[in-house]
Formats: C-alpha cells, structure tokens, sequence
C-alpha cells in the first residue's frame, strides 16, 4: 500500500483534497442525515413554543394577579404543569435527536474520510468499550495520573497495513499547581499494532502548550520510575524517556522527531508517543477543538472544519505509524 506522505505529504495537501471531495459529496452527505435534521428541527420549534408558551402564562398571571386558589387560578395552573411537561418531554427528544444526528454524521463522513486517506475506515460509536481502553491508556503511561471516570465516544479504526483505532475519549484530570482541581479533558486516543518488537519502553513527548496537557506533570511521573532513563534531545521542545536508552534511539528516528516536530508546530498542543513491543501508543488533547466530534451544523463551511478536525490527527498518526512500521 502507498504511504500516506506520499499522498499527502502536507497539510495544505490534506486541506485542498478534503475540500474538493466535500465539495463533490456534499449534497450526498446532507440527504444521508436529511430525515434526522428534520426531526431535531421540529423538537427544537417544539421546544421554543413550548418555553414561550409558559412564559405567557406566567406573565399573564402576574399581571392579571388571579388568585390561584380560584377556579380559574387553578385551570390556568394545571395548564402550565401541563406545558412543563410537554417541554420536558420535547427538550428530551431534542437531546436524543441530537445525539443521533451526531452519530449520523459521523457515518456519513467515514466515505469522505477513507476517499481523503485512500485507506478503508469504519465508524463506531461504542461506550461500552471504556474498560478495554481505560486499560490500553493506563498501559501507555501517556497521563500523570491512572485515567479517571474515562467516556468513550466516537471509535475510527483505520485498516492499513496495520491496525489503527482512534478513540475521543472524555476524562478527569487533576491540574497541577497549587490550588490543584479535577478538570474534564478531551483527547484523541490513538493505539496501533505495528511490526516488530519494541523491547523496551519509550515515551516522546512535547512541550508545554497555549492548551491542553501539561508536559511537566507526566515528566514528574515518568522520572519517578526508576525504570525510566532520560534521553538528551537535540530539540529541546521534545523529551524522550526509556527503560532502555539504545533501544529507545532505534524508535527516535530523524523522521518520527520531524513528524512530532511538525505535528507540535501545527496543532499547538502537547503530543505524546508511547512505543512498547507491537504498540504504539498516541494521545492527542483536544485543546480548541474539545467539541469537534458532536457538530450536528448543516453549513458546508462547518461541515468541513468538522471534517478536516477529524481528518489530521488521523492523517498524522498514520505518517507515524507507517515510519515506525518500516
């Protein structure tokens, strides 16, 4: 199979052809979801009605000031429980309607998706993966901390000459510092099979970021083991850690350092890697885009910043994995 660099060796690469193949697919994506947008606009009309409806009758009993212990007090009460009701049973619709739709698009890109990476994909949405995953992330050692309350959302798995599957995981996570609180985080989890065995563990990571994971708190983890021996990094925005530092210099190759290097300059955020024996671990914090995978927006334009969100941190896992495949 052709290497994804040499299809798309940039991002404005990945950019100009996602454009052009949502441009073409659009009116195909908009029917494919057609019947889901329609019920979720009537529950949202419902909705709105039914809100201003109760307001009415709220200001038409203060300013008419009717006794509620009347007849009428009481009829007009009775109608409001009776719209509160109604309202909580649309906002409810609305809220399952909603989720559904996001699912919906979510499938309906996965055609768009594999036709940009030229790679076959399939799309789940699985929350009863949480343990199985919870398991792989601890096993990473990519987070300060064992993960907590872990939500799995949206599953991609990519068939290539490996296995890949990219999980959007929701998690809490305690900041550091002083005045330390538990934040929910949002990430992009990412494991592979790759060939050959990496007999020791490393872990290659990037600085500090304007959002997202702090570097310092995984490096404070990772120096506790003593297992774990630094690596001198030429590029000190990176660190590298590894129980074993020879086998360690095998996986940080010229070409993974560039990868991390270019994927740290243009997504700001603080990546993390992880290889040990047949897994290659990938952790990706959301950051801006902490909300990207639930759009349910009709606009082309948003449609594909949605798309195209989606899209990198596939598109750059996979340029790592088949350079650590090699």
């Amino acid at each position: 199979m052709k290497k994804i660099k040499a299809d798309l060796p940039t991002s404005e690469t990945l950019e100009l052809k996602l454009h052009a193949i949502m441009k073409s697919g659009l009116p195909d994506f908009v029917k494919t979801t057609n019947a889901r947008r329609i019920a979720v606009r009537a529950s949202i009309r419902f909705t709105i009605v039914s809100v201003l409806f109760i307001l009415a009758i709220v200001v038409f009993l203060f300013l008419a000031q009717i006794d509620l212990n009347t007849f009428l007090g009481k009829v007009i009460t009775m109608t409001a429980l009776l719209w509160v009701t109604v309202l909580l049973i649309s906002g409810k619709g609305w809220f399952i309607g909603s989720t559904l739709l996001a699912r919906e698009i979510n499938m309906a890109l996965v055609p768009i998706l594999a036709n940009v990476m030229n790679r076959t994909l399939l799309y789940t949405y699985n929350e009863n993966a949480v343990d199985s995953v919870a398991e792989l992330i601890n096993d990473s050692s990519l987070l300060q901390d064992d993960v907590q309350n872990l939500k799995v959302k949206n599953v991609y798995t990519v068939f290539s000459d490996f296995d890949m599957r990219v999980h959007e995981v929701e998690f809490d996570q305690t900041t550091n510092g002083p005045g330390s609180k538990v934040v929910k985080a949002h990430a992009t989890f990412i494991d592979v099979n790759v060939a050959g065995e990496h007999t020791a563990a490393t872990v290659l990571t990037s600085n500090g970021s304007r959002f997202g994971f702090s570097q310092q708190g995984l490096v404070e983890r990772i120096q506790k083991n003593d297992s774990f021996h630094s690596i001198e990094m030429e590029d000190k925005k990176l660190k590298a850690f590894s129980t074993d530092p020879a086998i360690g210099n095998s996986f940080l190759t010229p070409e993974v350092l560039q990868i991390m290097g270019d994927w740290k300059s243009h997504s700001r955020v603080n990546i993390r890697v992880m290889r040990r024996e047949a897994k290659l671990y990938i952790l990706v914090p959301a950051g801006e885009q902490s909300t990207a995978y639930t759009s349910t927006s009709t606009k082309p334009d948003a449609i594909e910043r949605y798309a195209s969100v989606i899209a990198k941190p596939i598109w750059r896992a996979l340029m790592l994995a088949e350079e650590v495949n090699t």
